[in-house]
């Protein structure tokens, strides 16, 4: 599966990538929201792990155009903050996890999706 993470922490991208490779998925990074759609068109990823907080779009902004391009585009949207689960999910995302979260509920929830 192709995944795109949007997440401008360093260090959960190094962790999602490290975690996604050895389960066999093929990664791609952005580290905002203002780089989201480009990415997601060039790879035309079979998901998006979206953060929600990132310094010049949030996650928000970018699954709204993500899904404005591909209505049938997978976004399972990732947050520390529970208070924008609704609006995410409202906004199309196929899901929501909440920060932190243990590693095992990201692969079971990408299983569900593949």
């Amino acid at each position: 599966m192709k995944i795109l993470i949007v997440e401008d922490d360093r260090n959960l991208c190094e962790f999602f990538s490290y975690l996604l490779d050895m389960s066999q998925h093929t990664v791609f990074i952005v580290n905002d929201g203002v780089y989201a759609l480009e990415e997601y068109k060039k790879r035309a990823p079979d998901i998006v792990l979206m953060d929600h907080r990132m310094p010049w779009k949030s996650g928000l902004e970018a699954i709204k155009e993500i899904l404005n391009f591909e209505p049938a585009g997978k976004v399972l949207f990732c947050s520390a903050d529970p208070t924008v689960k609704q609006e995410a999910l409202d906004a199309g995302a196929i899901d929501f996890l909440k920060k932190p979260f243990d590693y095992k509920i990201l692969l079971e929830k990408l299983k569900l999706y593949e």
